[in-house]
């Protein structure tokens, strides 16, 4: 029981646990967790099914022919509670991977209706690979945890109990291995492939493509996230903004119509009338000062930087912004906690950064988007970065052939 490095296709791998495979990328296996796992989880409850069982048989024999419908209907609501039960506890075991693709490794942490957790860590930024056996039933079976460390504090991927976590490990240490070779390589090729074609006047092809621009259009709630160039903003979910307006907003039509109902109808005292439109323009004043605290609280991506950016409403107190280069950061992991973050997509998308302070997306709407442009935005970064050095490289290697042409004409 349980996956050990099982190859999927990109369709099985999203219809089995929900990821999807970014164009181009290969899953290289997947790792469910052993076995014993959900024996612990569910021994008992097969106890119980089997007392249920066993308890409700002696009773049913026992009982007069005529008295039998009770403890049947007993017995069997019972065994299908609990069977539902195992049900779950197995489902929700086969729910939780670890995953390695050709560029990252990604742990999956799902409880169903209730929780998701995704955690990814580009292979690149692996630093080493612990294995832990923790008992000596674990050395029998041969089931321990495996721990990624990268760079970032108190980031590291740690999966676990899985089979044979030393093959696991001698996996990802050596795909790390044949990727950094690998990488160096290309990048090397693909720069001097350019630097050849700009001296020949020839246009390079495999730009990076931007992401498409929002068109600017009158609306209550802005685009989410927003694009312009390379400048991606996303707000929280608009949900907490629906939150944060609905009593005020309640209140307003209950003075509506009190207005309607009461004072038109009626000769209402100028004072009621003033009453009432300073209870008025207190709520709109409150919807409008409400909104502008949801519409500042934004978290932006830039081609070579992130911010976490608040700034009061209409500008009045200024504004606070933490921001990191994206060359600092090492793992995103997003969390959908609770029934509600599943049912209206939204969740808190965490960008760990080595050395720096963490930023947190909070509350925003579909958290794994989030974290798979931010991945982009990184690796055209990085891939910006790596070109820059092996250009500088060039231009050594240019001098230098230049000064021994001359050196060899003297």
């Amino acid at each position: 029981m349980g996956e050990q490095g099982t190859r999927y296709r990109a369709e099985d791998l999203q219809r089995r646990f929900g990821y999807t495979l970014e164009p181009g990328e290969q899953c290289l296996g997947v790792w469910t967790r052993h076995w014993i796992v959900l024996v612990r989880r569910a021994w008992w409850l097969l106890v119980l099914l089997m007392a249920i069982v066993g308890g409700g048989w002696l009773w049913i024999r026992r009982a007069e022919p005529g008295e039998r419908a009770m403890p049947e209907t007993l017995v069997v609501g019972l065994g299908l509670l609990v069977s539902i039960y195992i049900l779950y506890a197995y489902v929700d075991w086969r729910n939780d991977a670890l995953i390695m693709t050709d560029r990252r490794l990604v742990h999956l942490e799902r409880t169903i209706l209730v929780f998701r957790s995704q955690r990814e860590a580009g292979l690149d930024r692996v630093q080493n690979v612990q294995v832990t056996v923790p008992s000596l039933l674990g050395t029998l079976l041969q089931y321990g945890e495996v721990a990624v460390e990268t760079a970032a504090r108190g980031s590291d991927i740690v999966f676990g109990p899985v089979s044979q976590p030393r093959q696991i490990q001698e996996t990802i240490q050596s795909r790390v291995l044949e990727l950094r070779a690998a990488f160096s390589e290309q990048r090397m090729r693909e720069t001097v492939r350019r630097a050849r074609a700009r001296r020949q006047g020839k246009q390079t092809q495999g730009g990076e493509s931007l992401p498409q621009r929002t068109r600017p259009r009158f609306r209550l709630l802005p685009p989410n996230p927003s694009i312009e160039d390379e400048r991606i903003v996303w707000h929280k979910h608009a949900i907490f903004l629906f939150v944060r307006i609905f009593i005020p907003l309640a209140l307003l039509l209950a003075l509506m119509a009190l207005a309607i109902a009461v004072f038109i109808p009626r000769r209402t005292p100028p004072l009621l009338w003033g009453m009432w439109g300073l209870g008025v323009l207190g709520l709109v004043l409150m919807v409008i000062w409400r909104y502008q605290v949801w519409l500042g609280d934004v978290y932006e991506l830039t081609a070579d930087r992130i911010h976490d950016i608040y700034r009061s409403p209409f500008g009045l107190f200024g504004e606070t912004r933490r921001s990191t280069d994206l060359g600092r950061i090492q793992n995103i992991t997003y969390e959908q906690p609770g029934l509600l973050a599943m049912l209206f997509h939204y969740g808190n998308v965490r960008i760990q950064t080595a050395g720096a302070e963490d930023l947190t997306f909070d509350r925003v709407p579909n958290p794994a988007d989030v974290q798979r442009v931010i991945y982009q935005q990184q690796e055209k970064y990085r891939l910006r970065q790596q070109e820059q050095q092996w250009q500088e490289v060039l231009e050594l290697l240019r001098i230098f052939r230049e000064m021994e042409e001359e050196s060899t004409e003297g």
